[in-house]
């Protein structure tokens, strides 16, 4: 009750995410994060604890809805999976954790090197993992 949890979310998309992806993560409920500090106590960084181009774009606090958007790419055949970490604020009241899932959405218009998106295609299994402790 009260305390801070970092939140890992790690996704291994099958193709590569430009800028402007954006990431969105729903059924955070329960938490007593104020909606001016969501990013801000952990800045989001990616999985090799470096800081990367991720901007938070909209957090819901009471409804769970966390969105973030890629200013730069998020990833590449070199280096396909994307992991990033945030701080949120266990709520008043002790609860059961409620799912989470993740969304992620390519920008309108966004293509690969060849002109579609399908050149982009790394060749991976597509799956997500959220870890918090």
């Amino acid at each position: 009750q009260g305390q801070e949890n970092i939140v890992t979310v790690s996704i291994l998309p099958n193709l590569e995410l430009p800028s402007g992806t954006r990431i969105t993560l729903s059924g955070l409920t329960g938490t007593q994060t104020p909606v001016s500090q969501a990013g801000e106590r952990a800045p989001l960084r990616d999985g090799f604890g470096d800081s990367f181009a991720l901007t938070l774009v909209s957090w819901g606090g009471a409804s769970g809805l966390l969105v973030i958007e890629a200013s730069a790419s998020l990833n590449s055949p070199a280096k396909p999976g994307v992991s990033f970490r945030l701080a949120l604020t266990n709520g008043a009241v002790e609860r059961a954790a409620a799912p989470v899932t993740v969304a992620v959405s390519l920008p309108s218009g966004a293509n690969g090197a060849c002109g579609v998106p399908r050149c982009d295609v790394l060749g991976l299994q597509q799956y997500v993992t959220i870890t918090t402790g």
